[in-house]
């Protein structure tokens, strides 16, 4: 048998295939300088471009006011609520809803503005739907609601004693009574609570907490005092007459106030002694005791400050203000509230003594719909 010839292989040189050649790697041209800056900022154009579609889409159809914007002050906008929405003459109604805190920012406030700043404004409705909130938020905003009502200037520049009746809603106490001693009448909804007239001041203390966890609070302070009302310590009889008294002071600038708003009370300060304590009264009870002159509902209010305008239905533009959406709810229907409290504020309330004309537990569930 022949045999075949051995077969060798150079190990050194790999044997050379028919293989398709890959082909040079191709690298993008050097971009142009100043190219990268022009795509950003046409990106940054055509969005700017959209998001102000929207907004003006928003405006024409939901009525949004933009003027101001550009001054940095936007106004309100605003919704006919009854009668002729053509009139020049106009009733303005402003609300006082929820807890209230203090801004001068606020859409309260800016409701104050808004009527100051309009001389066709010729009375006022306020409608309360507040347990009420901080003493000194409920006093900055009873302020400004006098010096509206007092310094309000007509379409002729003179000053002239703007009519307000009040209009309370659900719950309309302590706090939410304190605002509503402007009025020169009060109407309260037949199923509606008013009255809690007194101070609450909640201190929370954690020293037990503190001792079961091995944690200490070490105060070096420049006075015994300036400490007092410490969340990791106990307080002292001391201490506890202090926040009475400041208490007490809270309590009599309250029934002062309700003096002045409701006469009738500076002549038998003993009637309000008797009923001024902190207890809640429904609309019934509160005209029995003088809290208030009328059951009725806003309408009836209206009708009334027509009547003492000397105005003629026909020939009124009942107003309401609606708080006006920013950009970022607009574009990503984030509703931002003016008196909410973030995380910051609540821890703050938890450990710093507050004062409060405010009914705990009472919150409206159901603020007014705007």
């Amino acid at each position: 048998m022949e045999q075949q010839p051995m077969q060798t292989y150079n190990l050194s040189q790999p044997e050379k295939q028919d293989r398709p050649q890959s082909p040079p790697a191709q690298y993008p041209p050097p971009r142009a300088k100043g190219q990268g800056c022009f795509g950003f900022f046409a990106m940054l154009f055509v969005m700017i471009f959209i998001a102000m579609f929207f907004i003006g889409m928003m405006a024409s159809v939901g009525g949004i006011d933009l003027t101001g914007i550009s001054s940095g002050k936007t106004k309100l906008r605003t919704e006919h609520f009854m009668h002729n929405k053509d009139a020049k003459d106009k009733i303005a109604v402003i609300r006082i809803e929820g807890v209230i805190y203090e801004s001068s920012t606020g859409f309260i406030k800016r409701q104050i503005e808004a009527v100051v700043d309009d001389p066709n404004v010729k009375g006022v409705v306020l409608r309360v739907n507040s347990p009420g909130g901080t003493v000194s938020g409920s006093d900055y905003y009873l302020h400004h609601l006098q010096e509206m009502k007092i310094h309000h200037e007509d379409a002729d520049g003179k000053e002239k004693e703007l009519p307000i009746v009040v209009s309370m809603g659900p719950v309309a106490a302590s706090g939410g009574y304190y605002v509503s001693m402007c009025g020169d009448r009060i109407f309260a909804e037949p199923a509606g609570v008013t009255g809690s007239i007194g101070v609450i001041m909640q201190m929370y203390n954690g020293h037990e907490l503190f001792g079961k966890i091995g944690l200490e609070e070490v105060d070096i302070t420049s006075h015994r005092l300036k400490g007092m009302g410490s969340f990791g310590r106990p307080i002292t009889e001391e201490e506890e007459a202090i926040w009475q008294d400041i208490v007490n002071q809270m309590f009599s600038m309250f029934t002062d106030v309700v003096k002045e708003g409701r006469p009738q009370f500076a002549e038998d300060p003993d009637k309000l002694t008797e009923i001024a304590t902190g207890q809640v009264y429904t609309a019934k009870q509160a005209v029995e005791n003088g809290l208030i002159d009328e059951v009725g509902f806003i309408e009836d209010a209206i009708d009334w400050l027509i009547a003492e305008a000397g105005l003629d239905k026909e020939k009124v533009n009942v107003i309401r203000y609606k708080h006006e959406p920013t950009v970022s709810e607009i574009l990503f229907g984030v509703k931002s509230n003016s008196q909410s409290m973030d995380i910051e504020e609540t821890v703050s309330d938890l450990t710093t003594p507050q004062a409060y004309y405010v009914v705990p537990n009472m919150v409206p569930m159901h603020p007014d719909e705007d």
